[in-house]
């Protein structure tokens, strides 16, 4: 199984490659195939020309994993709908590890994980939570849309 991790890069720190290395480590080191968009190197290269290369990436993978943060990546946004569009299962990697039978493999096989890591995916679980506690408040008639009534939906699946 290839997966494809999205998350944000743009505005932070050496671009999250931090962050998505080391979820690509861990995942590649129980014998998963990654497409870690933070690997790849363009010359010069713009977010749009980035875009590009990362999309024809994804396309070749079975599943994309949402990183911490990627609700508020305009790239992440991309992502998630072009996956949702085509089929591929997507799901957060919070959720995947904490309610999936191989996510829990992954956290099994994958010792020693990263201490940060595992913190910052921690902390981003009480806030994932609390987005969709706040998102199923607010919605009318079990209805939480994408908005402007276009029948979308930011949950995700996989």
């Amino acid at each position: 199984m290839k997966i494809y991790l999205s998350g944000p890069m743009t505005g932070l720190p050496n671009f999250n490659r931090d962050t998505f290395n080391e979820v690509a480590t861990v995942l590649r080191s129980v014998g998963y195939e990654v497409f870690n968009p933070a690997e790849v190197q363009l010359d010069n290269g713009t977010w749009e020309q980035y875009m590009r290369e990362d999309i024809k990436g994804m396309m070749d993978c079975d599943r994309v994993l949402l990183l911490p943060g990627w609700q508020k990546s305009a790239g992440a946004n991309v992502e998630n709908r072009l996956a949702r569009d085509v089929g591929m299962p997507r799901r957060s990697l919070v959720e995947w590890l904490a309610f999936s039978e191989e996510g829990h493999r992954v956290l099994a096989e994958s010792r020693p994980v990263s201490i940060r890591l595992l913190e910052q995916l921690l902390g981003t679980a009480d806030t994932e939570r609390g987005n969709r506690e706040r998102s199923q408040s607010l919605s009318v008639g079990g209805y939480a849309g994408g908005g402007a009534g276009d029948g979308s939906s930011d949950s995700i699946s996989g």
